[in-house]
């Protein structure tokens, strides 16, 4: 009986007793084809503005025997041209490196492909009747080598794929990110909360200045936990970026105030207790609030008007 033939890779299988002579011959060529069916590499040009059929021949070298696919062209193509390639089981990893800007489908006889644009390299594979992409889609050669490089930035996963939900905890640090890559772009209203936020996690080393006002925290958002002693100061704030809806009574003291800010000056209301309790400072007077009512007021010239009797020299309350 003679040989026969492995079906996808044409491999010869001698029967008992062929080839007395030539087995290992014969042998050591089938284990050549598997080399290159496994890791060859196959230089293929063009030279043809034409679609192109690869050669397939049982138990000796041929073009669509190779892992690796390179396709070069000896003139410039005019359009995207056909490699078909046999209609059996196979991956190849295919190289699009013809001249004329042109791109290659990979493909079978009566089936459908894939195509490589002009300087891509894609992974295909055949199930025996289709060409397939193996891996993610519309991933070109210059996309992967970025996404070896840099990990995954803004132009590898769609708007709001990437949630609080899909996040382990503490999974994105320092370390994980590149300096600027998160911006108020990239960040949906009140998805910051103190909760969120490990204990002095920020510090003026962390956002841009005037970055963060009234309209980016959630009420009571900052507290005496969250920042370092002296790291907000009035350089880094926006005009009336902190009012009393931003902060738990009591938590921003002295003692957690820079110099600068803690420099009261005119124009600042509502220094006190709350709203009914407290001293308003305007630009030409000082008023004091006992209960919401106004029971004394100072004017720039020194002025004192109180709604009561003024005692001095006695013993305050």
């Amino acid at each position: 009986m003679a040989s026969s033939y492995t079906t996808n890779l044409g491999f010869e299988k001698q029967t008992d007793g062929e080839n007395s002579s030539t087995w290992g011959q014969k042998v050591n060529t089938v284990f050549d084809l598997i080399e290159d069916a496994i890791a060859g590499v196959g230089s293929i040009s063009m030279t043809a503005d034409a679609n192109k059929t690869l050669t397939d021949t049982d138990g000796a070298a041929d073009e669509s025997r190779s892992a690796i696919l390179e396709f070069t062209s000896t003139l410039s193509l005019t359009a995207t041209r056909s490699i078909i390639v046999p209609t059996s089981g196979k991956i190849y990893v295919v190289k699009n490196g013809t001249t004329g800007g042109q791109s290659l489908t990979i493909t079978t006889v009566s089936g459908t492909g894939v195509t490589v644009a002009n300087g891509d390299i894609k992974i295909v594979y055949c199930n025996g009747t289709n060409i397939l992409e193996a891996g993610a889609a519309d991933q070109t050669a210059a996309e992967i080598k970025t996404l070896l490089e840099n990990g995954i930035d803004s132009i590898h996963y769609v708007d709001g794929s990437i949630d609080n939900e899909h996040i382990a905890d503490n999974a994105i640090d320092s370390e994980h990110y590149a300096d600027g890559s998160i911006d108020t772009a990239h960040i949906a209203d009140d998805q910051i909360t103190v909760a969120k936020m490990a204990t002095n996690s920020i510090d003026s080393d962390q956002y841009v200045d005037g970055s963060i006002d009234n309209a980016h925290m959630a009420a009571n958002s900052i507290d005496s936990d969250q920042y370092v002693d002296g790291s907000i100061d009035n350089a880094h704030m926006a005009a009336n970026s902190i009012d009393s809806d931003q902060y738990v009574d009591g938590s921003i003291d002295a003692a957690h105030l820079s110099a600068t800010l803690g420099d009261l000056r005119r124009g600042v209301t509502h220094v006190g207790r709350d709203a009914n309790d407290h001293i308003q400072i305007d630009t030409n007077m000082i008023r004091f609030y006992i209960d919401g009512v106004n029971v004394m007021s100072c004017d720039a010239s020194g002025n004192i008007i109180a709604k009561g009797n003024v005692t001095a020299y006695g013993t305050p309350a």
